[in-house]
């Protein structure tokens, strides 16, 4: 499979780059601003959102729309400037599940700024005397409502569909409704796999429920970009139309890849380019596919040594260092890059229902990127 250039990723870098300041334009507005209060918790809202990121859901989606727009007719407006709100509504999504994710796995930082739950226990110590418990309790409630409140943002924001010019009634309903359930059932549901899976003994799990968590908390949203743009694009209300069908197949895949990538560099990666320990998972007992993977090949000693390493929060450098030389002879790293190339593979061949465009070349390289980031 071929790799992106550095010339090309650059240019892709810096597309996202115009996406993501179109959106926090957007959305970063007194308009908006005024529905989060009280106002000292404003800029716990904005925190994550004005933080530089990938943007890559709201690029699916505007450059899904535009990879359709041309089998609408040339006499027919596109409807890509349209669908801002929608983009936007997306990486709002998106980000009310990070607050959320922070908070389920005590993590002190993200994209190397402190958390909401971070930023809020240090916001508020000019409070009455608290106990250290109850403080991170305030830290933590503060922090799952600013994630409520952006859900409910994002919500309204793709309602905005409705007043937009030429958006079809039935599609701006269509997709208001499948963020409120498909795409928000099925990323919760996966985080609460994930929690879950975090208690159960390894010998209980299979490489096949760790994959299937993954497609639910990543791809499931991913899969909704992609199908939004579609049928944006088109302006039809036809879910099982042949584009969002692919569409959907290519960010499923996507979205698999993606996350063995993360948990890839979560063991492998520079810490300076992660902002965390890559010893996080692994203190943190993750049962990843990476981790199942290794112990599917184990032995029964080396099964012994992985349980007994896999989620000791004091777990030392020494400690770090024989699990990891235990996963790598196991080949789980082996077997995980070479299933998310794989996953990119399949997602790259559904491509092909898309007329030959800049945008369709736009989405092959966001698929290959998912493999090559280093953070």
């Amino acid at each position: 499979m071929a790799i992106l250039t550095d010339g090309q990723i650059a240019r892709l870098k810096g597309y996202l780059e115009s996406v993501k300041r179109r959106v926090v334009a957007y959305v970063d507005r007194p308009r908006y601003r005024r529905r989060f209060g009280p106002p000292e918790t404003l800029d716990h809202h904005y925190l994550y959102l004005r933080a530089k990121s990938k943007a890559l859901r709201p690029a699916l989606l505007l450059t899904a729309c535009e990879a359709v727009a041309q089998t609408r007719g040339a006499k027919e407006p596109s409807l890509a400037p349209a669908a801002l709100p929608a983009a936007c509504a997306v990486e709002v999504f998106h980000t009310w599940s990070l607050v959320h994710d922070d908070v389920f796995d005590r993590d002190e930082l993200r994209r190397g700024q402190p958390t909401v739950h971070a930023f809020a226990r240090r916001r508020f110590h000019d409070l009455l005397p608290m106990k250290p418990a109850e403080r991170e309790h305030l830290a933590n409630s503060v922090a799952i409502m600013v994630g409520d409140n952006l859900l409910a943002f994002s919500l309204a924001l793709m309602n905005e569909l409705h007043g937009r010019k030429g958006v079809r009634h039935e599609v701006a309903v269509r997709l208001v409704g499948e963020l409120a359930t498909a795409a928000a059932n099925g990323l919760i549901e996966g985080e609460m796999q994930d929690c879950l899976f975090e208690k159960r003994p390894l010998d209980s799990l299979s490489v096949g429920q760790a994959l299937e968590m993954l497609a639910k908390k990543t791809g499931r949203l991913l899969e909704f970009c992609m199908a939004a743009g579609v049928m944006l694009g088109l302006n039809r209300d036809d879910p099982r139309a042949r584009e969002a069908t692919a569409a959907r197949a290519y960010a499923r895949h996507c979205g698999l890849a993606f996350q063995l990538q993360d948990d890839l560099l979560a063991l492998t990666g520079d810490e300076k380019q992660l902002s965390k320990p890559v010893s996080a998972d692994i203190r943190a007992g993750k049962r990843t596919p990476i981790v199942l993977f290794a112990y599917e090949a184990a032995n029964r000693r080396q099964r012994q040594r992985l349980r007994a390493l896999l989620g000791d929060p004091r777990l030392g450098a020494r400690g770090v260092a024989e699990f990891m030389d235990l996963v790598d002879s196991l080949g789980a790293l082996r077997r995980a890059r070479r299933l998310a190339e794989k996953e990119i593979a399949a997602a790259l061949r559904r491509l092909a229902v898309f007329p030959p465009s800049p945008a369709r070349d736009r989405l092959a390289a966001i698929a290959r990127f998912m493999i090559q980031r280093e953070n």
